[in-house]
């Protein structure tokens, strides 16, 4: 039986440590993509919710819908990348506010 040659063995063993760490960084990245997203959704909301709560501080009376924010208050929405959900049960109560990222399907 022949003996291995070592310099054959370090480059396989490179090529696996290389693959690894490849597949590492790739699955990383997808997570943190992941998180990000959600990290901005949840951000837009709050912000939306900001604006609602000025409204109310300054006006006595909770916004009846987004348009009037963005007329009034300057609010600036991205309808082309999130779908906003926003429902008044009354004047005086904290509306509920939703915010959903559109996930396009990729080409």
């Amino acid at each position: 039986m022949k003996k291995l040659n070592l310099s054959l063995v370090s480059i396989i063993v490179a090529i696996l440590i290389i693959a690894s760490a490849g597949a590492v960084i790739f699955f990383g990245v997808a997570d943190y993509s992941d998180s990000y997203s959600k990290n901005r959704v949840d951000d837009i909301r709050e912000t939306v919710l900001g604006y609602v709560a000025q409204c109310y501080a300054l006006e006595g009376a909770y916004p009846p819908d987004l348009n009037y924010l963005e007329q009034n208050y300057g609010l600036q929405l991205n309808e082309d990348k999130y779908i906003y959900h926003y429902e008044m049960f009354a004047t005086n109560i904290l509306p509920d506010v939703q915010v959903f990222a559109i996930e396009r399907a990729s080409d």
